[in-house]
Formats: structure tokens, sequence, C-alpha cells
């Protein structure tokens, strides 16, 4: 039987628990690729069933995160190879870990707010394209609001955006 430890690890002054099964606790995956691998690396714990391993290289943690993602019914990962780092969805929260060429994550953050804001740029933009298209057209509807409440609902969604860009601010200037 393997004994289990846990210890945690910090970036960017906020901990983050970690956990080892032991080397006889050994766990499967399948990769994108549709190789299968065992490990036992140490794991870092961000929510839920949302996991990377400390101490791999970035190609072997995407494998393990797409195992999970799959397994768990989370959103597939978002690897950027040049930046070097793996971002991960969970219910209500994404976090972006950096993995160095060695292997093993060198940094994390909580990029939640960050993702919102980018998300919330595309769908304004993409709804200012619509109302211009629309007007272009003599349309009088956009997805059967009149143009008036069309662009109330945008004037919305910039205020929305205007509060996270806020949060966002406060939640970067305390660290």
């Amino acid at each position: 039987m393997s004994e289990m430890t846990h210890w945690n690890v910090e970036f960017r002054g906020k901990k983050y628990s970690v956990t080892h099964y032991g080397i006889n606790a050994c766990h499967g995956y399948e990769d994108v690729d549709g190789e299968h691998y065992d490990y036992t690396a140490p794991m870092v714990h961000f929510e839920g069933e949302l996991d990377l391993p400390l101490d791999m290289t970035l190609e072997q943690a995407r494998g393990i995160a797409w195992n999970a993602a799959c397994s768990c019914g989370y959103a597939a990962p978002d690897v950027d190879w040049n930046d070097m780092s793996i971002t991960v969805f969970g219910d209500y929260k994404a976090y972006r870990a950096w993995y160095g060429k060695e292997g093993g994550i060198i940094d994390i953050k909580n990029v939640t707010l960050e993702l919102k804001i980018e998300m919330l740029v595309k769908e304004i933009n993409r709804m200012i394209v619509e109302l211009n298209s629309a007007r272009a057209g003599d349309l009088d509807k956009v997805h059967g609001l009149s143009l008036n409440e069309f662009e109330a609902w945008i004037d919305n969604k910039k205020f929305e955006l205007y509060d996270l860009k806020e949060e966002y601010d406060v939640q970067n200037s305390n660290r």
C-alpha cells in the first residue's frame, strides 16, 4: 500500500494543494494521440477533479489534462506551445500553468477574469458587426429586437465589460 502525501506550493502569493499518492499508486491516461501512459507524479490541485502534474513536461501535462477533461466533463485544455502554458477550465474558473523547458510548473495564475473579458469583448464586437450589417441592409430588426433595443443590449454588455475590467484591476492591484 502506498502512502499519500500532501503539501502546498505557492505561486503569485496563492497556495495550491499538491497530492502525491506514492510510487505504488499508478494512474493511467491516454494522451491526445491515443498513447497510454502511467504516471505517479505529484499533482497540483485547482478545484474539483482539476489537477495538473507538478513535475512533468508540458507534453506530458497536456496528455493528463486532456484525459481529465474527457473523463470529468471539463472543457478541453488549451495548450500554448509558444508560451509553454496550459490553461485548464473548471466549472466556473480557469487556471493557466506555465511549464519550464526541462519540465515542471514554474508559475500558475487564475485567468478566469481575463478570459471572461476576452470573451465579452469578442461578443460585443460581433454584436456591433451585426448591428452595422442590419443598418447597411436597411433591416429593422436583429435577433428579433429593434435596432434601438439591440443597441441598448450592446450598451448593457459594455457596462458588464466595464465592471469586469474594474474587478480585474482591483484583483491585480492587490498583488
